[in-house]
């Protein structure tokens, strides 16, 4: 019975992959902000073969559900990517989320973190 389980639970997994059920895109925390950077990350559980972008966008306070129309980011890797905000203001209060576009052109968002510039540590 639990080598039936096992393989249950396989096959479950990929038909996830491979038909994107329940597909997610995840804004990980943002570190090392600075007056004018910082950086962020994101991961998704997309079928990587169906990925055609991942990156960070982000807006500020009049913009917290930012969208690759604005400001972003491209980046590279799976399940996790990450990535450089720069040329930020200071201070500012800043939205970032990540996002994937798929081959057939679908935008897929993490949820907005919110995060604000300043000086950097000393």
């Amino acid at each position: 019975m639990l080598k039936i389980s096992k393989i249950s639970f396989l096959i479950a997994g990929l038909f996830m992959l491979a038909f994107n059920v329940h597909a997610q895109v995840t804004t990980l925390s943002v570190r090392d902000i600075t007056n004018v950077s910082a950086k962020c990350g994101g991961a998704t559980t997309v079928n990587p073969t169906t990925i055609s972008e991942v990156g960070l966008c982000w807006g500020t306070s009049s913009n917290p559900n930012p969208t690759v129309d604005g400001p972003k980011v491209v980046c590279t890797g799976f399940p996790e990517f990450y990535g450089d905000l720069t040329n930020l203001v200071s201070p500012m209060l800043y939205y970032v989320r990540a996002y994937v576009i798929t081959k057939s052109g679908a935008k897929i968002y993490g949820k907005s973190v919110p995060f604000r510039t300043g000086p950097a540590p000393k």
